[in-house]
């Protein structure tokens, strides 16, 4: 009996760690992740994904100012995100680096007729796999 009960009581704590609401990369859900500032620069934002279970959507091994960082995300549009995400990016205009924040992610623009202004300037490498933040 007490073989039987620590038995269901291992297959119910291995059945409750998966995360069943997965759905991306190629849908327009978004996913809620915890993410790390790495950089940012004018419209594009580094991030690094720090839960484990989602780390495979960023770029493995991206090589960035002499730090490697699995999970590297690019995010697009910065400039039109709300306040409550930007200012875990920016204080007062300085990159909040290293900076830890959770956050939704998904394929889909965040709003495709922003218009705040573009700036050029970019990174000279970035991380290919690309998201937006909402």
């Amino acid at each position: 009996m007490k073989k039987i009960y620590f038995t269901v009581l291992v297959l119910a704590a291995f059945i409750s760690s998966c995360n069943k609401n997965e759905t991306i990369p190629n849908g327009d859900t978004p996913i809620e992740v915890s993410v790390k500032v790495v950089d940012a620069l004018c419209s594009n934002v580094i991030l690094e994904i720090q839960d484990e279970s989602f780390k495979k959507y960023g770029d493995a091994n991206f090589e960035f100012k002499g730090s490697v960082y699995t999970g590297a995300v690019l995010i697009n549009q910065a400039q039109c995100l709300p306040a409550s995400i930007l200012n875990n990016i920016y204080d007062n205009e300085k990159v909040r680096v290293n900076n830890i924040f959770k956050v939704k992610i998904s394929n889909k623009p965040i709003n495709s007729s922003c218009d705040k202004g573009t700036c050029a300037a970019t990174f000279e490498k970035l991380p290919s796999k690309v998201f937006y933040l909402q």
